[in-house]
Formats: structure tokens, sequence, C-alpha cells
């Protein structure tokens, strides 16, 4: 198609979007993704290259904190 990215609405990509375009060799970059309960999800999910959304500093702090090391995994080594 010559195309390099899908940009779906948040709620297209609920809906199986992602998987479409990462069978078809599509990044994602998703927008508006400004719901507190699915940005998280957007987040982490391999399938989203970029977010677009209305609260960048929530996004981003969510962002730093799911790359943050657990306190699990940390805690077995020594």
């Amino acid at each position: 198609t010559g195309a390099s990215f899908l940009g779906p609405h948040v709620g297209l990509a609920r809906a199986g979007m992602l998987a479409w375009a990462r069978n078809r060799g599509l990044e994602s970059h998703v927008w508006t993704g400004n719901d507190r309960r699915a940005l998280p999800t957007l987040l982490i999910d391999p399938r989203v290259t970029a977010v677009i959304t209305d609260r960048p500093e929530t996004a981003l702090r969510l962002r730093d904190r799911s790359s943050e090391p657990t306190r699990a995994g940390a805690s077995g080594t020594r």
C-alpha cells in the first residue's frame, strides 16, 4: 500500500486494529489516548509505536513508572 503506519483512534485499537496493522508490518500511532484506564495499557502494548494524547505529563509519568524495575525482581539478587 505504500503506508508505513496506521493512525487508529483508541476505540479502533481496542477492536483488533493493532493486530491487523501488525500483521501487515505497519506501526500503530494511536490517538487520542486520554482515558486514564486505557493509557497505561497502550503505553506497554508492544504493538503500539506511539500514543497521541492531550495529557502528555500523565503519559510520561506512566511510561516512566512502567520501565522501573520491580522490587520483587530485584529482591532475589545480591
